[in-house]
């Protein structure tokens, strides 16, 4: 179907032109079709491919809008991530969530884990995306970082996969850095950690 079919246009990092222009006109001509996980799928993959088509990526989002009741969080996740032009009505039916997430948690080590997980089986998502993230550790108290931490941290995740330009052509981390950095990434796709510790000594 179409949104499978993007989505491995995506996955392949397909960009020809004619491929996705025909690709699009159906999308386009079939959107009140989609159910709520193609219409994610779909926005990620023009998203992940740097589309543009202002048109298409209109009437996705009209059609977000007009089933943003009936979509799963899941999906919610991954359409926070495409930037549609309905991001803000994304983001307002994706917070409750989030903080809902949060608010499961065991709040101690020694409380037991049963009703958390049986949230998440209920929640049935397995991420909230990068900006649904984003929600979640702020409810948890943990601000974003400041720009500068963002620098040190792409540079030395870039670091960390070789200077070799062999590596980077073998494997396609740095790419994968990059798009990962760009919250373009949504499954099969390495996962880059960056920590700093400010570590102080009492005297004495």
């Amino acid at each position: 179907d179409l949104a499978n079919s993007a989505w491995s246009f995506a996955t392949l990092g397909c960009k020809r032109a004619d491929l996705l222009g025909q690709q699009s006109a159906a999308v386009a001509s079939r959107i009140s079709e989609f159910a709520p996980q193609g219409l994610a799928t779909t926005a990620w993959a023009y998203r992940s491919l740097g589309v543009r088509d202002q048109t298409l990526l209109q009437a996705i989002s009209d059609e977000v809008r007009r089933k943003l009741h009936t979509i799963e969080p899941q999906s919610l996740g991954i359409l926070a991530d495409a930037k549609l032009a309905c991001q803000d009505d994304i983001d307002e039916a994706l917070k409750p969530l989030a903080r809902r997430f949060v608010e499961a948690m065991p709040k101690t080590l020694r409380e037991p884990l049963d009703n958390f997980l049986k949230h998440i089986a209920e929640l049935r998502v397995d991420n909230f995306g990068c900006w649904g993230t984003r929600h979640v550790f702020s409810y948890m108290g943990i601000q974003e970082a400041a720009p500068d931490f963002h620098r040190r941290a792409a540079e030395q995740i870039r670091k960390s996969l070789g200077d070799g330009e062999f590596v980077s052509a073998l494997m396609g981390l740095e790419k994968q850095a990059d798009h990962a950095l760009s919250c373009a990434a949504l499954v099969h796709r390495r996962v880059f950690s960056f920590v700093e510790f400010s570590v102080q000594f009492r005297d004495g």
